[in-house]
């Protein structure tokens, strides 16, 4: 549960709970009508407004300095100490395989060795000790089947050998604790087609396996969760032929389980979700979405989450705080900005308060006590102009 400061005059700096209250107004009105033949006095049915309840807006948001390359569309990673950042999406070509690292302790910035090979949209995880970079797009719109590793003790790239499956961008990728698993995923040109099939790297030993046939169809740029014991997918897709849209992959047997999903939800389109430590959590691509759904693996259930005035929430980039969950920012198309916070142990949202600019192709990076980096991103859905500041969400 958040403890929260109600955005009005007379807040304290000490963090408070405020329970919100809703106002039913009622109005009677008299209307007197003349006419030749009699005096009729009409009096009106009562009407009734009611008030949506307040919404609590929680947070703060304090600046972080200029970093020395400006960014959007970007990999990140936060290591336990600093904030990692790679590549430039649509920026200059010479921007593109270059990164930094920022230390929220000294608030510094620090660039980082290039990486080889420029990549684009590619698999993307923190192993603890290295940052794990495979397949994506090169500059010239070919797809790899190789990778890097990143050692930020010693600032240096190592090779990652090729997978015994095809390059592709958009993979659903997680990290179990030993193995890198990419599945599905997508060509380059979109048109082309996607994948259904994937494969595990275990960078101790710097050995590739493919992972048995799944149950779904050809998907890309879905959810995919690791729950300490399962890796979890679902999204896009074609739902036609029987393919139940979500399914679990068990490494340790390597087998898939199908996971059905409700008749009323769209499984074939989910861009965005989290990992509570319980639930997954995501929104169907639906611009008028007003709730989330949450899935437990424990007990194989589907629930929604409380309504909110908001669209677009399938459109917002979300992360896990370790109590909330923080969805902010948008997709460029079409442009619908997100800033909204929800708790699932007592299902409610919450407001964040506006920050300095809507940036668009930024990526939310949870660090240290559950506050949230969002830095770079561009200034509009169709700019080439990229910021190069960034910001801290400071949640109580």
């Amino acid at each position: 549960m958040i403890a929260a400061c109600v955005a009005v005059a007379g807040c304290t700096s000490a963090l408070t709970t405020t329970t919100a209250t809703t106002t039913t107004v009622t109005t009677t009105t008299e209307v007197a009508t003349t006419t030749t033949a009699a005096l009729i006095t009409t009096t009106a049915a009562p009407t009734t407004t009611t008030t949506e309840p307040l919404r609590l807006t929680i947070g703060e948001w304090e600046p972080i300095p200029a970093a020395p390359v400006a960014r959007a569309y970007y990999e990140s990673v936060w290591t336990g100490r600093e904030m990692l950042v790679l590549g430039n999406g649509f920026g200059p070509d010479v921007t593109k395989a270059t990164g930094a690292a920022y230390d929220p302790a000294t608030r510094a910035w620090t660039a980082i060795t290039p990486i080889p090979d420029a990549r684009m949209n590619a698999a993307s995880v923190w192993t603890g000790s290295q940052w794990l970079i495979w397949g994506g797009a090169r500059t010239d719109m070919t797809s790899p089947n190789d990778g890097f590793a990143y050692d930020p003790s010693s600032d240096s790239w190592s090779t990652i050998p090729p997978a015994p499956i095809e390059g592709r961008l958009g993979a659903f990728t997680v990290w179990t604790g030993t193995e890198l698993i990419v599945w599905g995923g997508s060509v380059v040109e979109p048109e082309e087609g996607s994948f259904n099939d994937g494969a595990a790297y275990n960078p101790t030993s710097k050995t590739w396996r493919v992972l048995a046939d799944a149950p779904l169809g050809q998907k890309n740029a879905g959810v995919a969760v690791w729950t300490g014991d399962e890796m979890i997918v679902g999204g896009n897709g074609d739902a036609t032929d029987g393919d139940p849209g979500w399914a679990s992959y068990d490494p340790t047997t390597d087998s898939w389980t199908p996971i059905a999903s409700p008749d009323d939800m769209d499984a074939g389109m989910v861009y965005f979700g989290a990992w509570t430590g319980t639930h997954i959590v995501f929104a169907p691509f639906e611009q008028e979405t007003t709730r989330l759904w949450l899935y437990e693996p424990a007990t194989d259930q589907w629930t929604r989450s409380a309504p909110i005035d908001a669209g677009g929430l399938s459109l917002a980039p979300m992360v896990w705080t370790g109590s909330d969950i923080v969805l902010y920012g948008t997709d460029p198309f079409p442009p619908m900005w997100v800033q909204v916070a929800y708790d699932p142990a007592t299902d409610t949202w919450y407001d964040l308060p506006d920050g300095d600019h809507q940036r668009v192709g930024a990526i939310p990076t949870v660090i240290w006590d559950q506050n949230v980096i969002v830095w770079g991103g561009a200034h509009g859905a169709s700019s080439n102009d990229y910021y190069d500041d960034g910001e801290v969400l400071i949640l109580p």
